[in-house]
């Protein structure tokens, strides 16, 4: 066994593999450094994506609202109108009715009068 350690060829091997192995340490290191990075970088970008799609998000809910307020805001006038004109039908049809009663009771009057 002495004769392995003192064999200079062996102890080159050996001083080999272990910068090999360390390289492959240095190695390994640099490419976990790279992986995170890359994950930090696409994680930015996520959150700006994400960011951005609320944004989108908002925009779209508020125009849809504001369509949905116009549209209410037309119906609320239409029903309005529609109520108006019941209403006014109805008060046309009173005062036509309190016309017709006035001259009947003129009439009634007349014809009382004449008895």
């Amino acid at each position: 066994m002495e004769e392995l350690l003192e064999d200079p060829e062996l102890l080159e091997l050996s001083e080999l593999d272990d910068e090999e192995l360390s390289l492959e340490e240095e190695l390994d290191c640099l490419l976990d450094e790279l992986l995170l990075s890359e994950l930090e970088l696409l994680l930015s970008e996520l959150e700006e994506l994400s960011e951005l799609l609320l944004e989108l998000s908002e925009e779209l809910l508020l125009s849809e609202l504001e369509e949905d307020s116009e549209l209410l805001e037309e119906l609320s006038e239409e029903l309005l109108l529609s109520e108006l004109e019941e209403d006014s039908e109805l008060l046309l049809d009173f005062e036509l009715e309190e016309e017709l009663s006035e001259e009947l009771e003129l009439l009634d009057s007349e014809l009382e009068d004449e008895d």
